[in-house]
């Protein structure tokens, strides 16, 4: 599970770059695909990511590269999301790593 953290908002073009850059990791360890999982937070529903999935996973489809899936939670069913304890940690030790 990777954990992705920005400064300010995390508007369209920095997922994009993030899931470019997550997809060449995944290349070159002889991965075929991500799978991603979003709730229904604002910025998961933006409509620049998946038009800009959809060029790549056309690409990745002729070409063999990795291929780029998305689930959605249903919106109703917060026990799906385990996403948010996890998130909690991380953003935790990342903020504040020499708390005693």
């Amino acid at each position: 599970m990777r954990v992705r953290f920005v400064e300010g908002r995390p508007v369209s073009h920095v997922t994009t770059a993030f899931l470019g850059g997550v997809c060449e990791r995944l290349q070159a360890e002889g991965k075929e695909a991500l799978l991603g999982i979003g709730d229904h937070a604002s910025w998961h529903l933006s409509q620049a990511v998946p038009t800009w999935l959809r060029q790549p996973n056309r690409q990745a489809k002729r070409t063999g590269e990795v291929r780029m899936l998305v689930c959605r939670l249903p919106i109703k069913s917060p026990w799906w999301n385990r996403i948010e304890p996890q998130g909690v940690h991380a953003k935790r030790a990342i903020v504040a790593p020499d708390r005693s």
